[in-house]
């Protein structure tokens, strides 16, 4: 890219074996583009308990990472900003963005703009980092902005706000959603490109004002299980995501409760996998349901289990887990919720479930075999070998960044089918 400086910020810093969809996905895209051109510097920031594992040295890519510190003083600024975050209705940032994270990004990105640094594009990923747009902009008024959405953000706030029972917490987050939409939408206007990991979002964005011409769809990054041998034992049942999140213990507790109660006559467990879970999902575990934590390898699991389900109640965004046990050949439960983004046949690449009854039907078919499951984990592997590319996807990503640079993007003109890896310009 003639030398043209990239300057990468992120509010979670990436490394090999990250247990986060997200951080795999900045991940592979970060060294992708590194590997290729070598002019990518990254601002981003950890935990203190993850700073061994930061390889971004190793793998030669300048960065700066923020340390959040373990101290009891830190700790106690983390809870305070974080209670700050939770239940102020007039907090700057929705809630998105807590102080402690923002004092030292802004200290940060002012110490890089006064060294003379002056980067030909900006990447800024995740919404936490997004809301401070403005400010970059300021730092750097002369920077193609290129803003990679995860999810988009105002839509998990919706349906916070939907599932909300009480009159006061439903207007607490009717009010963090107008605040939050009205953000993420200016910033995402105020962008020269936007990246997004789904047609859906691409779609929601557009009837929000969002000019589809700016937008890419890319093929998220995920361990991709096609070579796994499904030798189904049909005594497990799989949930799988990061436990510390609430859309997923909630999700994983809807389950437990409603359910297991129906299927208490088949030879079952639940095993939940996931680092960090939640106090509150640890209450569930019992000789039925068994709550494992981090595991570094899922993939046994998924050649064994019966199926994975996945009953959202709520999220945003392509669930990554969803397209990991795809890929692995396991029969996949899911609603609406968790198949969004993803373009898979329901009966034929994936089960479709909504109510408590229709999990336990699947589940007992399965069981007894009157599914063909077989079939499923064939039809669902082919799925995504069809339509997930992430090499071809990150050669259309660094296509982008040097379109971006040079000003040669024909509004509109330059389109790739969905087929060939989810991504496209529109």
């Amino acid at each position: 890219m003639d030398n043209k400086e990239i300057l990468w910020i992120s509010c979670y810093a990436p490394y090999d074996k990250v247990d986060h969809a997200g951080g795999k996905i900045h991940n592979y895209f970060l060294k992708y583009l590194h590997k290729s051109c070598g002019n990518v510097r990254l601002l981003s920031i950890c935990r203190e308990e993850e700073k061994g594992k930061i390889d971004l040295d190793q793998y030669g890519i300048p960065n700066d990472i923020i340390v959040l510190k373990n101290r009891i003083d830190c700790k106690a600024i983390r809870f305070m900003g974080m209670l700050n975050a939770e239940y102020n209705i007039f907090h700057k940032y929705a809630g998105r963005l807590t102080g402690y994270r923002e004092r030292p990004m802004r200290s940060r990105l002012k110490e890089i703009c006064q060294s003379g640094y002056k980067p030909g594009v900006i990447i800024v990923e995740w919404t936490e980092i997004i809301v401070l747009l403005p400010y970059i902009c300021r730092l750097f008024p002369a920077s193609k902005i290129v803003l990679v959405e995860e999810d988009v953000s105002y839509l998990l706030y919706y349906r916070r706000w939907k599932a909300a029972t009480g009159v006061i917490k439903a207007y607490i987050y009717r009010k963090r959603f107008d605040k939050l939409k009205n953000l993420e939408l200016d910033a995402l206007r105020r962008a020269d490109k936007v990246i997004l990991n789904n047609c859906k979002d691409r779609d929601l964005l557009a009837r929000d004002g969002i000019s589809s011409e700016k937008m890419l769809v890319w093929s998220p990054y995920f361990d991709n299980m096609v070579h796994v041998a499904r030798k189904p034992e049909y005594h497990n049942i799989i949930y799988y995501g990061a436990m510390n999140r609430k859309e997923n213990y909630q999700s994983a507790i809807w389950f437990v409760e409603n359910v297991m109660p129906l299927i208490e006559h088949l030879d079952v467990t639940l095993e939940i996998i996931g680092g960090k879970p939640d106090p509150v999902l640890r209450k569930y575990a019992s000789e039925r349901v068994h709550i494992l934590g981090f595991v570094q390898d899922v993939s046994p699991y998924f050649q064994k289990g019966l199926c994975m389900v996945a009953p959202l109640v709520a999220g945003a965004g392509v669930k990554i887990k969803v397209l990991e046990a795809l890929s692995s050949g396991i029969p996949v439960l899911t609603n609406a919720i968790g198949i969004e983004g993803i373009s898979a046949e329901a009966g034929k690449e994936y089960l479709h479930c909504e109510t408590p009854e229709e999990y336990a039907d699947i589940i007992c078919r399965l069981s007894d075999r009157e599914l063909d499951s077989e079939m499923i984990s064939y039809n669902s592997k082919c799925f995504i070998c069809g339509h997930y590319n992430n090499e071809k996807s990150a050669e259309e990503f660094i296509q982008m960044l040097k379109d971006c640079l040079e000003g040669n993007l024909v509004n509109g003109q330059k389109e790739i089918s969905e087929d060939s890896g989810h991504h496209s310009y529109v």
